[in-house]
């Protein structure tokens, strides 16, 4: 996998992934294309960097950074100038403008500080399905932020909530909310886990470890005094899962039953506070660990591969899902997704269709689903075409 600085901002965590080491093409950082105005300056910058896809140019980010400068200086000279010929003449006229002026840019850039701590807390949703982020999660490449897995779990939540999954939906939606009030309270984090494991209730945690991403379901036997911990895994770690004998895949869900009275309110706190493990002989030692813990031998396993690239926190999610949902279920909601950001890459970012590599590696993806799913029906070529 080929990175390097985005060629337009050059700071930090603006980072591009390319789908992979034969494909040249990067997905550039969205944040770094907002400027409107110079914006035929800012055009030429990208006409010059689209010439070196692995190096970025230095006649593309001179363009560009000097467009952004020019653009500062602009704001400023403006500023100055209304304020000198406001004190020089000394008219209210003046004066009131300059203050006006001032005003506006105070406010502008007072509402631009806001949008931008809102746009770190807020939720994500639906609408976030053709982000640059979240389309490289599902082609298997991923921005290291530590917001990442609430990103991934908040806009899967919305998905499946919006289309015909509601039920898995709500599950990903508690789990993002536990995992918040954990962060503030863990305590009563943990106290609301133990009364709805005393109602015989399920609860879906965020688990793993520093780095790796991981799902936790907690689900009480009502007919005994057992309750049993689902792991769901895609990566590091699958090595604790059961092996299929011929294939390269796992059982990306491992069951492992506790006694109701093992698992305290200290042991919950624990689990929930995974943010401290630092590997898998951790998390699931934590796990382990808990009193007269077995494994359950699967009855009907579900053979997965493991992730194919930094993805856990969306492809945990699609462990989850695989095996809790038919195989046929499975396939259409994967089918619905992939066509939902495919035809979301070609509106938002107006790109041709098979000029993108992203488009492409989505039409693979839907003909082999809609093989799986209808293989005696004949496919019909989209006409969907960004001009």
């Amino acid at each position: 996998m080929s990175s390097s600085f985005c060629s337009l901002c050059d700071t930090k965590g603006a980072t591009v992934k390319m789908l992979s080491p034969a494909k040249t093409d990067c997905f550039m950082h969205e944040d770094c294309i907002g400027n409107k105005p110079l914006r035929p300056l800012i055009d030429q910058g990208f006409k010059f960097q689209s010439q070196s896809p692995h190096r970025p140019s230095l006649i593309g980010r001179v363009v560009v950074k000097f467009a952004h400068f020019l653009l500062n200086l602009l704001t400023l000279s403006c500023i100055v100038y209304i304020f000198a010929i406001g004190f020089l003449f000394a008219t209210p006229a003046f004066v009131a403008l300059g203050m006006g002026f001032l005003l506006f840019f105070l406010f502008y850039y007072i509402g631009f500080v806001i949008k931008k701590i809102y746009n770190n807390t807020t939720n994500h949703d639906i609408s976030n399905i053709s982000d640059i982020e979240f389309r490289n999660l599902i082609l298997g490449f991923e921005y290291k932020s530590p917001s990442t897995f609430n990103y991934s779990l908040e806009i899967m939540s919305d998905y499946l909530t919006k289309t015909n999954y509601g039920d898995f939906g709500r599950k990903l939606e508690s789990a993002i909310k536990i995992y918040n009030k954990s962060k503030e309270n863990i305590d009563e984090a943990a106290h609301e886990v133990y009364r709805k494991l005393n109602c015989n209730q399920s609860q879906l945690l965020k688990y793993g470890y520093q780095g790796h991403s991981m799902l936790l379901n907690i689900v009480p036997d009502p007919s005994s005094d057992q309750i049993v911990l689902e792991i769901y895994n895609s990566g590091n770690g699958l090595s604790m899962h059961e092996k299929h004998p011929e294939k390269e895949k796992y059982q990306t869900q491992m069951k492992v039953q506790v006694p109701k009275n093992e698992l305290t309110l200290e042991k919950i706190s624990q689990l929930l506070g995974f943010g401290n493990l630092t590997g898998p002989v951790q998390a699931y030692g934590a796990i382990f660990s808990v009193p007269g813990a077995t494994i359950i031998p699967a009855q009907e396993p579900i053979w997965q591969s493991d992730q194919k690239g930094p993805n856990c926190s969306l492809e945990c999610i699609n462990a989850f899902l695989r095996n809790n949902m038919t195989k046929k279920k499975y396939d259409e909601m994967r089918l619905n997704l992939f066509e939902l950001c495919r035809e979301g890459t070609l509106k938002k970012y107006r790109v041709l269709k098979g000029t993108d590599p992203a488009v492409a590696e989505f039409d693979r993806k839907i003909r082999k689903r809609e093989a799986r799913l209808y293989p005696h029906t004949p496919r019909l070529e989209s006409s969907f075409i960004v001009t």
